[in-house]
């Protein structure tokens, strides 16, 4: 059972190696607790701390192509706002703040078991008046305290197949149909139009500069690969 939480449950929830191996860390710990050693250090996933996925325009163009309309505003606030999976998916009407400098508001959601980490709680800007528009129009439509849900008002729970099936819908690379591509994106995007760190930090919810850094690897890639293509090799005679 605790192997299978591990490995075909957190990975059915769209969960990574890295986050795998903590979760399955802190079990670990609890089991040994209450003194039942059933998890060894061969148990533990592996990962590897592989670079953030973060999609080119072309690639958002046959996304927005593919996407169905009802669908389209989950998938802006993803990629304007950067949200993590959980944050997404437990998103309350309440944690929508208006006035003068509207912003979503991570913080702690019990009801639905959402208790984030302290350096996860920040305020992230709805810096498009278009977007925080388009989120109050379908508040005035929308049922329950969630601003995305299912159709019995529960979390989103296939959020992760749902990008899958856009991705595959869409041609784009498999590998980065997962909703966290667009927090990639997010940051990229911001450090791209020279956004400073600190405030990519606050708004990222990251406690150490080097998990912002881990983003401008991206960056670097794209940079590599636009120097590659102007060099000209002499072609055979």
């Amino acid at each position: 059972m605790c192997l299978g939480y591990i490995n075909e449950h957190l990975i059915k929830q769209g969960n990574g190696g890295r986050t795998r191996f903590n979760k399955a860390l802190h079990l670990k710990q609890w089991l040994k607790f209450h003194k039942l050693d059933l998890l060894t250090s061969a148990d533990m996933p592996d990962y590897t701390t592989d670079d953030p996925v973060a999609l080119e325009d072309d690639e958002l163009d046959l996304f927005w192509q593919a996407c169905p309309g009802h669908k389209r505003l989950l998938y802006t606030v993803l990629l304007q706002c950067g949200l993590r999976k959980q944050e997404i998916q437990t998103l309350r009407w309440v944690d929508i703040v208006g006035g003068n400098e509207p912003h979503i508001k991570i913080q702690e959601r019990p009801e639905y078991g959402y208790v984030p980490k302290l350096h996860h709680c920040r305020k992230v800007p709805l810096a498009d008046p278009k977007l925080y528009a388009a989120l109050m129009d379908w508040k005035l439509v929308s049922k329950g305290p969630l601003v995305f849900h299912t159709k019995s008002g529960k979390p989103l729970t296939h959020l992760w197949e749902d990008t899958q099936a856009i991705f595959r819908k869409a041609g784009v690379d498999m590998e980065k149909g997962h909703p966290h591509c667009f927090r990639a994106t997010y940051c990229t995007t911001l450090l791209r139009n020279n956004v400073p760190i600190p405030d990519i930090m606050a708004v990222m919810g990251h406690l150490d500069v080097e998990s912002t850094m881990r983003y401008m690897a991206v960056l670097r890639k794209k940079d590599l690969h636009n120097k590659m293509a102007a060099v000209k090799f002499r072609a055979a005679a």
